[in-house]
């Protein structure tokens, strides 16, 4: 497995959330989204429903990522997945995190 840490940053001005919306797992790799306290928030992120707490001006939210090689051939090959996350007051304002994972 390789394990990714997202950290969310509010950039606004004012205290808000950010809603969070991440790629699945393919048949060769799985993925597996947690929050800070480590429960799995897999399916909400997948859907796009996930929202972090409300966060101060500069606040952070870590999103810890974990991506496992499935025991199917091929045993080789690449994953490329992408971790967004949307202002809750003006959808135009986003971020992207991009993550790659490979096994040769």
């Amino acid at each position: 497995s390789v394990i990714y840490y997202a950290s969310i940053q509010n950039d606004a001005a004012f205290a808000e959330t950010l809603r969070l919306r991440g790629e699945a797992s393919t048949p060769r790799f799985a993925v597996v989204y947690r929050d800070p306290a480590g429960a799995n928030i897999t399916h909400q992120v997948i859907a796009g429903t996930y929202t972090t707490p409300n966060l101060a001006p500069g606040g952070t939210h870590r999103v810890k990522i974990t991506v496992t090689m499935r025991d199917t051939p091929p045993f080789s090959g690449s994953l490329v997945r992408t971790l967004t996350a949307t202002s809750s007051t003006d959808s135009a304002i986003s971020d992207t995190v991009r993550f790659i994972t490979r096994r040769t």
